[in-house]
């Protein structure tokens, strides 16, 4: 099978996009034909596998791959990678793209200055209301509680949904966990620990944990979320700037995320520490995010290469 695709990426947040759009053979990606892809020795690489699909109810629709083969709900940097893409083929300003249960709008917006290696125009786009409290069965005794108040009995964080879940963990202005000299090694969100019958369920009060350690929070997070979770540790600078670490659940550790960097910004203006309109930073760059009640995301974009695929399965 021979596969086309565009790689791009959004501040070493990298992509392989294929559009099945444009597709006459009706082959269809499958989750262990993602992971191939993904593969950072054996394949293309990236951290997500994003297909162009027909949509009923808009321009495009997007499925969303992490690089371990399972599916993703939200992709603010992907969802913006495809906007660009489409908007580029169709010589549009706009684009409606569907994405799991929403419809997001993105735009292009011209840039006062060029980012150093990407598109000539940043990408805007809205990634519509954050969740807070959402009653989930946590796979244990617990049910019908909300992420941030089961949450807030283990470790300082908070939950928030951008389509997908995640918890931002302020980061004390002492520690360090937040600076790009100690970036936190983490597991595959799949690689659980083993679960403890005789803690799950109460509170961990033990002053000898570093509650903000990548370590105690994963761990911690993996036990309680049993499909996973993405997670942002976050330092505040200032009114007007955050910068975050970040895991992506069925990814690991990545250099950057539209919705990691939403969900950091709307606890960070939510809990008081910034105004409405934010800068975040992360490993390779910054974008803005605006939140009054809808989630407007904007960044710059790569195109990568194009490439062809003559796959076969392993």
């Amino acid at each position: 099978m021979q596969i086309h695709f565009t790689k791009m990426h959004a501040l070493g947040n990298d992509f392989v996009i294929i559009d099945e759009t444009l597709s006459t053979s009706g082959a269809r990606i499958s989750p262990s034909i993602a992971r191939d892809i993904a593969h950072r020795h054996h394949g293309v690489g990236c951290d997500q596998v994003l297909v162009m699909q027909p949509s009923t109810c808009a321009d495009v629709a997007m499925r969303i791959y992490n690089a371990d083969g399972s599916v993703a709900a939200a992709c603010g940097n992907g969802a913006r990678c495809v906007a660009w893409l489409w908007m580029t083929r169709c010589n549009r300003q706009s684009v409606l793209i569907e994405v799991g249960d929403r419809v997001l709008q993105a735009w292009q917006n011209p840039q006062s200055g060029r980012c150093d290696g990407c598109s000539d125009v940043d990408v805007r786009i809205d990634m519509g209301i954050p969740q807070f409290d959402i009653s989930i069965d946590m796979g244990g005794p617990q049910f019908d509680l909300s992420y941030t108040q089961t949450l807030r009995q283990y470790i300082p964080a908070t939950f928030v949904s951008i389509g997908n879940p995640h918890v931002v963990v302020v980061c004390s202005s002492e520690n360090s966990l937040c600076s790009s000299e100690n970036h936190p090694t983490v597991p595959s969100p799949y690689d659980k620990p083993p679960h403890d019958n005789a803690t799950h369920g109460k509170p961990i009060h033990d002053e000898k944990h570093d509650f903000e350690s990548p370590a105690h929070i994963l761990s911690l997070a993996n036990e309680k979320f049993p499909d996973g979770i993405n997670i942002e540790w976050m330092r505040v600078f200032d009114a007007h700037n955050i910068a975050i670490k970040i895991y992506e659940r069925g990814v690991g550790e990545t250099f950057a995320c539209g919705t990691g960097a939403c969900a950091a910004a709307v606890v960070a203006i939510s809990e008081g520490y910034c105004e409405p309109n934010v800068a975040v930073h992360m490993a390779h760059g910054a974008v803005q995010v605006s939140y009054n009640e809808s989630i407007v995301l904007t960044g710059c974009v790569s195109f990568v290469f194009e490439g062809k695929i003559d796959y076969n399965a392993r």
